[in-house]
């Protein structure tokens, strides 16, 4: 009876937690998901559409096989200025909700949400002529700070103007604009605004650009403005931050030049550059995340061919390659990634969007296990995964691989479902035992690569 309930709970828990799909909801007409969080009853969808009643805000709250439990809209009555661009999204310590939504070339709108979704105030901000506020966060301090092109502010949690400062110029050029990708606080309070200078000349396809690291103080003072290399999107890890970033070949544009991790420290000095040069020309990288293993994990958008897929990787925190993923979209004109976040069980979840050849857009959340894979919930696994037998499963003592015929240069990893790494074998013929001596019951990942092929399952271990 011991052993039943073990299996029970086993099962039921990774039933609640791991399972693996690939999902896309059309009912809303024409959206965009901007940000995914965890819930306890599965997950929570945010983004912006329009539909033929005006322009809306969505939530979407999701069981843990992406399947729809409740949604909820909320218009406005003003056009997005921007159209289907994302909305901004960010909760504080308590849970409450900040969604900035840009609605003209110098205002946007930021409302305040409660957090069951009750309306607690909304008010309207200047931008300072720029037409998109690209990126919020909710400070130590309890406070909020966006940014607005060449503008930095900060708010309290009422949206009065703490204060208003405004940067750029180090290009010594009379006419320039900032893009920031990402804004990120330190402890120290500092403020790390990353951004993308360009200047104003008229014509241009892709006018000259420039990279910027800007250190901000608590009090709003430029500390530090450094030229660096081109970075999409950071994170903080330690004692530094770690960016990737991409180099666009002018010459031949949309062509990707390389892929990098750049990591600097908290003075803005770098400490690190590595060239990805394993990443596929074909894509740019973004949307870094650290795993439960201290590894990095990155998303991959593609220019022309790659336009309709997915590429994910994971490398160690120096940026060696360990293993890469590639989703592909054939019904989708466009696919893109709006966030990643880390599962309690190891696995990835990641928010997207889908634009179709009619140009409507869908949003849509892809939930893979530890080592990337989507279950057959989504896509179906390999052809090899027919010529797989693994058993005796549930397992004890031993398990055996046995495959139809030899696999070159094959191996099986095995992880938790946190995704920690257990073993790694050499799989040299039709047939393969694993013994089990010091693992404990519980369920496992097993994923067999090789030069050709691929397959990957479940794995219940009761003793």
């Amino acid at each position: 009876m011991k052993n039943f309930l073990t299996l029970f709970f086993c099962i039921v828990s990774f039933a609640a937690f791991s399972q693996s799909f690939i999902k896309s909801y059309s009912f809303f007409g024409n959206a965009e998901a901007a940000r995914v969080d965890f819930e306890e009853t599965g997950y929570r969808m945010i983004g912006s559409g329009r539909d033929i009643s005006g322009d809306f805000v969505f939530v979407l709250h999701l069981d843990f096989f992406g399947d729809t439990i409740k949604t909820r809209k909320m218009y406005f009555n003003f056009q997005f200025f921007h159209g289907l661009y994302p909305c901004l999204e960010i909760t504080d310590h308590v849970g409450n909700h900040y969604i900035v939504i840009s609605r003209s070339s110098d205002s946007a709108l930021i409302v305040k949400y409660s957090p069951e979704w009750q309306e607690l105030r909304r008010k309207s901000i200047p931008t300072f002529d720029t037409y998109q506020t690209y990126a919020i966060t909710h400070t130590a301090d309890d406070h909020l700070v966006l940014v607005c092109g060449n503008d930095l502010l900060k708010l309290d949690t009422d949206f009065n103007i703490i204060w208003h400062k405004q940067y750029g110029g180090e290009t010594n050029a009379t006419e320039s604009k900032s893009k920031p990708y990402s804004i990120l606080e330190a402890e120290s309070g500092d403020l790390f605004v990353y951004s993308l200078d360009y200047l104003l000349v008229a014509y241009f396809d892709y006018p000259p650009h420039f990279p910027y690291l800007r250190i901000f103080s608590t009090d709003g003072i430029l500390r530090d403005s450094i030229m660096t290399e081109q970075r999409y999107e950071c994170l903080p890890y330690e004692d530094r931050f770690i960016c990737t970033g991409f180099f666009l070949n002018l010459n031949a544009y949309p062509q990707v030049k390389g892929n990098y991790l750049i990591h600097h420290d908290l003075n803005g000095a770098q400490v690190l550059v590595k060239n990805l040069a394993y990443v596929d020309s074909n894509y740019y990288v973004h949307r870094p995340v650290i795993n439960h293993e201290s590894n990095l994990i990155f998303l991959g958008t593609g220019y022309a061919d790659s336009y309709k897929s997915i590429y994910m990787h994971a490398a160690s925190i120096a940026g060696d390659s360990l293993w890469s993923r590639q989703f592909s979209f054939s019904d989708f004109f466009r696919s893109w990634v709006t966030d990643i976040k880390v599962a309690p069980d190891g696995g990835y979840l990641f928010s997207t969007y889908h634009e179709a050849n009619d140009n409507q857009v869908f949003p849509g959340l892809i939930k893979t296990d530890a080592m990337g894979n989507i279950s057959a919930v989504g896509f179906e696994e390999s052809e090899i995964n027919q010529k797989v037998r693994v058993y005796p499963n549930p397992a004890a003592e031993y398990v055996v691989f046995e495959l139809e015929k030899p696999i070159q240069n094959a191996s099986i990893t095995l992880t938790d479902i946190a995704g920690r790494q257990l073993k790694t074998i050499a799989l040299t013929g039709e047939k393969t035992v694993w013994e089990t001596s010091g693992v404990p019951s519980g369920v496992y990942l097993y994923r067999i690569e090789g030069a050709y092929a691929v397959a990957s399952g479940k794995l219940v271990i009761l003793k």
